[in-house]
Parts: C-alpha cells; structure tokens; sequence
C-alpha cells in the first residue's frame, strides 16, 4: 500500500490528498490483481488421437475412443492441441484451421492419401506443424500437398515427411489485406 502524506491548512488540500491515496490504492490493486492473474492463467493441451482401428468416440482422449478420420480429429482441436495419428492410410484432405500440430507415428506407415481428392492434400490458414506422415498429392503432376492460405503468413514447421504424386510438395499463398 502506498501512503501520500501532505500537510495542508485547508479542507480542499485534504480532500485532493486522500483522492490522490485513494487513487494511488486503486492503481496498486489493479496491478497486483493483473500479475496474480498472468501467473495463474494456465492453458492445457490435449492429445487427440486418430486410428483406424478406433471407436470414434469424441473427444478422441484415448486410442480406443480415437477418431477414424484426421480431419474429425482436427475440427473439435483448440489452439495448441496435438492430433496424434496411428499408422494406416487416410483418404482424405485435410484443412486446418486451429494452431496444432499434427504427428504421424511413422512416415514410413502413416499415409494421408490425397490422389484424386483435391488440389490441395492438406491445407493450413493458420500456424501450426506436421510431422512423420507420407503425403500423396492429387496425383498427375497436378496440386499441393501441403499448402498455406493466410493474410497473415502462417509459419508451418514440416518435419520428417515424405511428399509425392503433386506438382507442388508445400506451397504458400498470402492474400494481403485492403488498408
């Protein structure tokens, strides 16, 4: 607590002194509260599970509740949360739209197969990673495997993955805002 100390011969002075303490009080309060509250915030990350092999039972918390599909995995994800992916083959193209990171068991077994989906095998507007998959593309020559939209240039981290069957493995389009 902070303590204003002022000598003065009228009332008015008396008054502006005890509003400036009280005001000083106010402040120090606030600020106290305000760094309680920064140490105090927590945020938990869950890990989301597909297989093939699982029960699809959401929220995916487990292998046997684990999702069937990478993207139903991905849309119920909050920002920082992990999409972890058994081995298998996923026919699918996947967007995503929450900051997460998304990690195969096995590059060599883990495949998200795109051939004749889509142009884009896997699409993020926001940051995030990818690892340890082996990603198939739309296939002649054609497309994207892995491939960024964003007015804010996402920053993807792609680690340990194999692309193929694309014309383009990871590409990056910006879309700049009017002013």
């Amino acid at each position: 607590m902070i303590t204003i100390k002022i000598k003065s011969k009228s009332k008015k002075n008396q008054q502006t002194a005890n509003h400036k303490q009280h005001t000083s009080n106010t402040l120090s309060s606030l600020l106290l509260a305000l760094c309680l509250l920064m140490f105090t915030v927590t945020t938990t990350a869950t890990i989301r599970y597909v297989s093939p092999t699982g029960n699809n039972i959401p929220p995916y918390l487990t292998w046997e509740d684990a999702a069937n599909s990478i993207q139903d995995a991905i849309n119920i994800c909050e920002p920082g949360d992990t999409v972890l992916v058994d081995n298998g083959t996923y026919f699918e193209n996947l967007v995503i739209n929450t900051p997460i990171s998304l990690i195969g068991l096995s590059m060599d077994s883990t495949i998200i197969d795109g051939i004749g989906q889509g142009d884009r095998t896997i699409i993020f507007t926001t940051d995030g990673s990818i690892e340890n998959f082996n990603i198939y593309g739309k296939g002649n020559g054609i497309g994207t495997c892995i491939y960024s939209i964003s007015s804010n240039f996402p920053m993807i981290l792609v680690k340990n993955c194999q692309i193929s069957e694309t014309a383009r493995g990871i590409g990056c389009w910006g879309i700049m805002a009017d002013k």
